[in-house]
């Protein structure tokens, strides 16, 4: 028996065991590849703009994307998340062929904007992925496959480079993410495979989901201040660990393989705790876990200090990851999942551009301890205006029995 099917509902255990193999494929991917680019880019002594760029190209497509998409309607959602990415996974590899910044960064941008591409269309797939009773579990489960790969991507990772291997680890990034795109692709049958219906949002569309929903209008404001304040931490943080700590990669590979540890636990715990409390609940436990982290940051007198943040990380990375789609799905109309999905990755788009860019262009002028304090106050803003007006935005809790 795959582990943990018999917990999953029999009727999503199929969809469940496909996807959590190709998610440890795909946490091969990102732990080989991922948490090194920035450092590495760092120690290469990349220009601030290319630092800011190389952290906000997760965010490009999300922003720039939506013009396009009316050219992709008709087309089945599940290629459109498996193809492109297919192909652009791999061309992680040639970065470890690569010894300047500027074809680090190419590759390594069009890998993040592709992969960032079908976030839309995959919101469609995982809709008709599982039921609504076990979509939840099901979720947590696979991500805790996703980064039980990740620890030893990076931990494995950090070691080759460390040993003059630079190439190996990204060979290995791009192999591991095509293979888990080709294995997603084996979700559906072709004539079952869901169609990818793109609508065309603008400011209009952005107002009248947030006057019409007023528990989405508070996720976002919400996850607005918090989320913000945690992206201008993210995006100085290369610069710190490269000036202050002049950390190698092996330290690098095992403090984002703590990430992953946690974030795995996370996954199992919090996927199950969603459909008693509710993914708003679960998103406020990941941003308690994650507020202190630019004050622990800021104050570490050693390296060995960052265990705490970068573990602590791992909680709100899987809370985040696990309740926004199944906010929105709980919060939008049926005929508008769509459009309310839409709308939220633009916001999460525009955001971590403004956050990354801002954070690097102005770090030379203003320093890391501006930008950890900014974000951490912004951090316990956002906690706080999500906690005192829960009532305004809380999503309903599932039934595990319907």
């Amino acid at each position: 028996m795959f582990p943990f099917a018999s917990r999953v509902p029999l009727q999503d255990r199929r969809n469940y065991i496909l996807d959590a193999v190709a998610g440890a494929y795909y946490g091969f991917f990102l732990g080989f590849s991922a948490p090194f680019v920035p450092v590495i880019l760092k120690r290469l002594e990349a220009t601030p703009f290319e630092m800011g760029l190389s952290l906000a190209a997760p965010f490009l497509s999300l922003v720039v994307a939506f013009p396009f998409y009316r050219f992709l309607k008709g087309f089945r959602a599940l290629d459109l998340v498996t193809i492109p990415t297919f192909f652009s996974r791999f061309c992680v590899a040639f970065i470890g062929l690569s010894s300047t910044t500027r074809w680090i960064l190419a590759f390594f941008v069009v890998a993040q904007f592709v992969e960032s591409l079908g976030l839309a269309a995959y919101t469609r797939v995982l809709k008709e992925m599982y039921t609504p009773q076990g979509r939840g579990l099901a979720m947590g489960l696979v991500r805790f496959f996703i980064a039980g790969a990740m620890i030893a991507g990076s931990a494995m990772g950090g070691l080759l480079m460390d040993q003059g291997h630079f190439f190996l680890p990204f060979l290995l990034a791009g192999i591991s993410g095509s293979v888990s795109s080709f294995g997603f692709w084996h979700m559906f049958p072709r004539d079952r495979s869901p169609l990818f219906s793109p609508v065309s949002i603008g400011p209009r569309d952005i107002l009248r989901t947030l006057a019409g929903s007023e528990a989405f209008f508070w996720l976002n404001v919400t996850v607005l201040f918090f989320g913000f304040g945690n992206l201008l931490v993210v995006g100085s943080l290369p610069t710190m660990l490269v000036d202050r700590f002049h950390i190698t990669n092996a330290s690098l590979g095992y403090l984002n393989g703590l990430t992953s540890l946690l974030q795995m636990g996370s996954y199992v715990a919090i996927g199950a705790l969603l459909g008693r409390i509710g993914g708003t609940r679960g998103l406020l436990v990941g941003m308690a876990a994650g507020v202190a982290n630019p004050l622990v940051f800021y104050f570490a007198p050693r390296l060995e200090w960052l265990a705490i943040p970068f573990a602590l990380t791992g909680v709100m990375n899987a809370s985040f990851d696990l309740c926004w789609p199944v906010l929105v799905l709980t919060m939008a109309p049926e005929t508008e999942i769509g459009v309310f999905a839409s709308v939220y990755t633009l916001h999460m788009g525009m955001r971590g551009l403004v956050a990354m860019f801002t954070a690097n262009l102005a770090l030379p002028q203003l320093g890391t301890g501006f930008f950890f304090g900014l974000g951490g106050t912004l951090m316990v803003l956002g906690l706080a205006v999500g906690w005192l007006l829960l009532d305004k935005w809380e999503s309903p809790v599932s039934n595990p029995t319907a």
